[in-house]
Order: structure tokens, then C-alpha cells, then sequence
């Protein structure tokens, strides 16, 4: 019982720097959320470009609107701040991490910290291996949620 919703748009301003914005909506039945909507807004540093690696940082302030199981109720602000890099040495393989730190903007001991690290090996030039790790830490969960989880995923995607 999970449905997770991502929409976001990025305006390059030049090289090295643009601005984001996301919409965010989900829910999970194991981390007892009911619903958590998020809208986004901020700048993106490309702070280091080259052929083999890439490296993002940024800094978005976002809206929170957030029900649990149990019918409890948060609407605020909080900093969603992300490191994002992608290392590619060749064409066979890829690997690409974003790291998440999310302090509530009126109570920085409550965050949340998620990551996401994919590697992807090319098999063929239409079938690659995925191996995705997901871990979420909330110091703050909702009653009866754990504070920590994780998902490993491992799949073949066919591209034509």
C-alpha cells in the first residue's frame, strides 16, 4: 500500500546555476502516512562538470502538508537541502547517488535524511541491469512508523 508522485521542472540561468521546482504527493501504509504533499522552490549549483562525473548541491525551501494513519496533522515549512553526483567512467556503467537532509524550518532537530544510489551496467545495447538502494531516516516519524527504512531493488530495463 504505496503511491509515490514526483513532478519537477528546472530553468537553467546559466552554466553553473538554475532554479527548480517540484510537486510532490504520497502516501505509505508502513510508514503510516495517509498523505504527504510537497511543493518546492530553489537554486541548483552545478559545482563540478566534467566527462566522467558530475556534481550537483541545492538548496530548496518547500511546503509540507502531511496526514497520518492516526489523522494527525502538519502543514509547514521545511529546507530540502541534496548533494546529487553522477560518476560514469564508460558507456557500460553508470553509478548516480542524491542524498536528502530535511530540517523543518521551525524545529531544525526535526529531519528527515533520505537516500537514493543507483548503479546501472549496460548488458546489451538495449538491456542494462539496475541495482537501486533506498534509505529513508525520519528523527521524527509518524506513531507506529519506523524511524529508519531501506528497499534494495535489482531489474533488468529493455529500452527500444
Amino acid at each position: 500500500d504505496f503511491g509515490f508522485g514526483h513532478i519537477r521542472y528546472t530553468r537553467h540561468l546559466n552554466r553553473v546555476f538554475a532554479l527548480e521546482s517540484f510537486a510532490q504527493a504520497q502516501y505509505n501504509k508502513v510508514n503510516q502516512l495517509k498523505f504527504r504533499g510537497l511543493l518546492g522552490i530553489g537554486p541548483r549549483y552545478h559545482a563540478i562538470a566534467s566527462k566522467q562525473f558530475n556534481l550537483f548541491v541545492s538548496a530548496i525551501f518547500m511546503l509540507e502538508r502531511e496526514i497520518t494513519k492516526q489523522e494527525k496533522f502538519f502543514e509547514g515549512g521545511r529546507l530540502s537541502t541534496y548533494v546529487n553526483f553522477t560518476y560514469q567512467p564508460n558507456k557500460l556503467f553508470k553509478f548516480i547517488s542524491t542524498t536528502y537532509y530535511q530540517p523543518r524550518m521551525t524545529l531544525l532537530s526535526d529531519y528527515r535524511i533520505a537516500t537514493e544510489a543507483r548503479m546501472e551496467w549496460l548488458i546489451t545495447g538495449h538491456l542494462k541491469f539496475k541495482s537501486t538502494f533506498l534509505y529513508n531516516f525520519d528523527v521524527a516519524p509518524p506513531d507506529g512508523a519506523l524511524q529508519q527504512n531501506y528497499i534494495l531493488n535489482n531489474g533488468l530495463t529493455f529500452s527500444f
